[in-house]
């Protein structure tokens, strides 16, 4: 019978389809049966496409690993520490080193504030005993162009040979810009990220520096083959370490996709500049391949080729995902997991300077409970058979939920590795830092001398 025929059709009708017979009965009621079961694998496929949609939604930086820029104007929830609250005072705590202003004892100029005329009965006070002194100091910046001139000399000897001084190693033109100069601006360009042209204006307005953008250009050049030899010894270093923390960034350039690779420690960073993301460019940098510690990485499937390392993976990244199931899909294995988690990093972190490691009971304890709550995950979520679709390559996908849910099964010993060894970190937060705190420590006493040879 024809669908306008199923939907429209009178009771009087469907009277005599009865009336017709049983054979014509079942025919009309089979037809009205799979008319439902058609529609009933349209409306799943709707509702599949709707979840998928809701979730790309739903993500934002505190439950995914999307960046905060990407959050735009809409109202997310104020990000959750994952330190449990205590009893700390505010302000600085204990140790914290503040950046007080204080007084010098060696002032660069002093200026003397006189007392000439008495405040009361203005007798003049030039030849009086003098009682005391406040002194109050005013800390500034001196900003000036300074050019300092080479002049070298010509002389002829007795025997008719003219021989002329020697200009300094790095004065190499009749005119040029300083080593401080192509300090302040490499520092302000590849540190602080200041585009080039507003550079140029910034040099220009407060140093009266006229400095054209392809200057800059090339003093960043310059910059980076100095540091080639310095660049290699990073890589060394970092090849030896026991733990290194693995990341790559995108973003566009032309209007094509890059990715920026960052192998890091505490003190030391590798970038790495590639058109790929996965081991074209890690087989280029030359590190995975010849590291044989631990790496921490937040399960990037490329990094799990490399077998010669041990994997462990980023926690961070993992509470974020079961945040997000548990707020959007209502998943209370996913609750009980970041509980779990966060407990053994509190109790690690508060009693890291008592011992260091849990004792058995306790890892059977915490191992015990990480079992439970993947049980009780997968009894909840049960592997369903797809829908019947057109043949694909590749696996059915399981969804998020059954995927994260065999993660936290499969790679049990890399997400708790923090637990086992307190040496091992918690999540891959340093690869964000990138390895450099604090640049004026790195910036000061290394950059100004980079053009004068300094390599190591």
């Amino acid at each position: 019978m024809e669908h306008k025929k199923l939907l429209d059709i009178t009771d009087d009708e469907i009277g005599a389809i009865y009336d017709s017979g049983k054979a014509n009965t079942i025919s009309f009621i089979r037809s009205l049966v799979d008319k439902i079961n058609e529609i009933d694998q349209v409306v799943k496929q709707q509702q599949l496409e709707i979840d998928r949609l809701k979730a790309i939604v739903a993500k934002d930086s505190h439950n995914s690993s999307k960046p905060p820029s990407t959050d735009g104007f809409r109202d997310t929830p104020k990000p959750k520490s994952q330190r449990k609250k205590g009893n700390k005072k505010v302000g600085g705590q204990q140790g914290h080193h503040g950046t007080t202003l204080k007084q010098t004892d060696t002032p660069d100029e002093v200026i003397f504030c006189k007392a000439h005329i008495c405040a009361h009965c203005h007798n003049n006070l030039d030849n009086q005993e003098l009682l005391g002194i406040e002194k109050r100091q005013v800390v500034d910046i001196e900003i000036k162009k300074k050019v300092t001139e080479y002049q070298r000399e010509s002389k002829l000897c007795t025997c008719g040979t003219i021989t002329k001084g020697e200009f300094p190693g790095h004065v190499t033109a009749p005119v040029q810009y300083g080593e401080s100069v192509k300090a302040i601006s490499n520092y302000l360009s590849t540190y602080q990220l200041v585009p080039y042209q507003r550079l140029k204006e910034l040099l220009n307005d407060i140093f009266c520096l006229p400095i054209s953008t392809g200057t800059l250009v090339s003093m960043n050049v310059g910059l980076g083959k100095t540091l080639k030899l310095w660049k290699d010894s990073i890589k060394e270093m970092l090849i030896s370490q026991r733990v290194l923390h693995f990341d790559e960034t995108g973003f566009r350039l032309f209007g094509e996709r890059f990715w920026l690779h960052s192998v890091s420690t505490k003190a030391l960073t590798y970038y790495q500049f590639h058109k790929k993301r996965g081991t074209v460019a890690m087989n280029d940098n030359g590190i995975l391949t010849q590291f044989t510690g631990v790496a921490m990485h937040d399960f990037w499937k490329p990094y799990l080729k490399y077998s010669s390392v041990t994997h462990i993976l980023c926690n961070a990244h993992l509470l974020r995902e079961l945040i997000f199931l548990h707020e959007q899909h209502d998943q209370a294995w996913a609750k009980e997991m970041i509980t779990l988690l966060l407990e053994i990093k509190e109790i690690r972190e508060t009693e890291q300077n008592k011992r260091s490691s849990f004792s058995s009971d306790e890892v059977n304890d915490f191992t015990n409970r990480y079992d439970e709550i993947l049980k009780t995950g997968f009894a909840a979520n049960p592997e369903t058979k797809p829908i019947a679709q057109p043949r694909k390559r590749g696996r059915p996908k399981k969804g998020k939920i059954l995927n994260l849910l065999e993660r936290f099964q499969n790679y049990q010993d890399s997400i708790l590795a923090f637990m086992n060894d307190w040496d091992l970190p918690f999540d891959n937060n340093i690869a964000l830092f990138s390895g450099i705190y604090n640049p004026q420590d790195f910036f000061k006493p290394t950059v100004q001398r980079i053009y004068q040879g300094f390599t190591a």
